[in-house]
């Protein structure tokens, strides 16, 4: 599974892959200008080529580059589940330190109940962050 960095680094790529689609269009055009094939058949067979490559070229550096905006918004859902679970493992620890001293006031309690007082309620285990998505990893 890719990590936050993993996406980031794909989004660049594929942001430089369009670019680099976006650039051999127009000197693939350039190559048959008006120099090389006037009128006929084969000139308009050509420039029909090149229309449809110009437009097939345009399509999928818009493609790459929406895949790009994709691989960034996962990198962001990644970024936030590790401070989901960075959050957590924090309060897991308050937590435990809690919990402990908790279970040492009621041991105490229930062994002396006239010295020591009622310790109340145990702390309250810290909700885990919800499941992210199947293809966020850490």
């Amino acid at each position: 599974m890719p990590t936050e960095s993993d996406f980031l680094s794909a989004a660049d790529l594929l942001v430089g892959a369009g670019a680099s689609i976006d650039a051999v269009a127009g000197p693939v055009g350039v190559a048959f200008g008006s120099q090389v094939l006037t009128g006929g058949q084969l000139t308009a067979e050509i420039e029909e080529l090149l229309a449809t490559t110009r437009t097939s070229c345009t399509s999928d550096a818009d493609d790459l580059d929406a895949l790009a905006a994709l691989c960034r918004e996962r990198a962001a859902v990644v970024a936030a589940y590790a401070d989901a679970v960075a959050v957590y493992g924090s309060r897991m620890q308050t937590y435990a330190w809690a919990a402990d001293r908790w279970q040492r006031n009621y041991s105490d309690y229930l062994q002396d109940p006239d010295s020591y007082g009622d310790p109340g309620s145990p702390p309250a285990l810290p909700l885990r962050p919800q499941a992210p998505a199947p293809w966020v990893e850490l």
